[in-house]
């Protein structure tokens, strides 16, 4: 899609005022282009998932969480079941049903990868096995084991402190113990934190250089660091 196009979809150029009537205009045609552009660009099977809307910011979000894979990485099992099967349903009613088998692979085709295990185990079942709710129910089970695993699991922050080659100032990085990963900024921890289900509590980091603290961190030394 063309650049000037694409600014309306993605929300960066909003409607000018009114008066201003050839901008209004301009901008008309170019939101104009960018609904055409999505339509055309969407297989015919599926362009009844739009049918009912003329916005183009409208159209791209919907199809962003219909089909959009990483719309799945955080939603509850339950939740993105329950799209499917709207989908499903949509499809139906527009004449383009869905076949079952597809619908149960696509209930576990974008899972996060803690769900790997699970997935190849299903992959195994027999063609009689591979029914979406008999895997809605095992995902399920999945989904609850993992979140009782991360509650037992305790998460243990190390903060270090790296002076700068000239020595005015230091860079601080935080590191989950045993972990590689590194962590420069509030919004990488927030996150990792959101992507692995652990809990986010901003106060216990600072990313301050005049405190030149490197060791494990403590909500004790965190509130001796502010």
């Amino acid at each position: 899609m063309e650049r000037n196009c694409w600014r309306i979809v993605n929300g960066t150029e909003t409607k000018p005022e009114d008066e201003n009537y050839k901008e209004l205009r301009d901008f008309n045609s170019r939101k104009d282009k960018a609904y055409s552009t999505i339509y055309l660009n969407v297989s015919k099977a599926y362009r009844c998932v739009i049918d009912d809307i003329e916005d183009p910011v409208a159209a791209w979000k919907r199809l962003e969480e219909h089909f959009r894979p990483n719309s799945r990485s955080r939603e509850e099992i339950g939740i993105y079941a329950a799209r499917i099967r709207s989908i499903v349903d949509q499809l139906k009613d527009a004449g383009k049903p869905i076949s079952e088998w597809y619908q149960a692979f696509q209930l576990i085709r974008f899972l996060p990868p803690e769900f790997n295990g699970i997935v190849q185990y299903i992959y195994r079942w027999d063609d009689n096995e591979f029914k979406f709710d008999k895997i809605l129910q095992e995902l399920i089970a999945e989904e609850s084991r993992l979140k009782q695993s991360i509650k037992d699991q305790k998460v243990i922050w190390e903060r270090k402190a790296v002076p700068r080659k000239d020595r005015f100032r230091t860079d601080i990085y935080y590191y989950i113990q045993g972990s590689k990963d590194r962590f420069h900024c509030y919004k990488d921890i927030e996150e990792y934190c959101k992507t692995h289900n652990l809990e986010y509590d901003k106060a216990l980091f600072n990313f301050s250089g005049k405190d030149k603290y490197s060791g494990i961190v403590t909500m004790e030394e965190a509130n001796q660091s502010d």
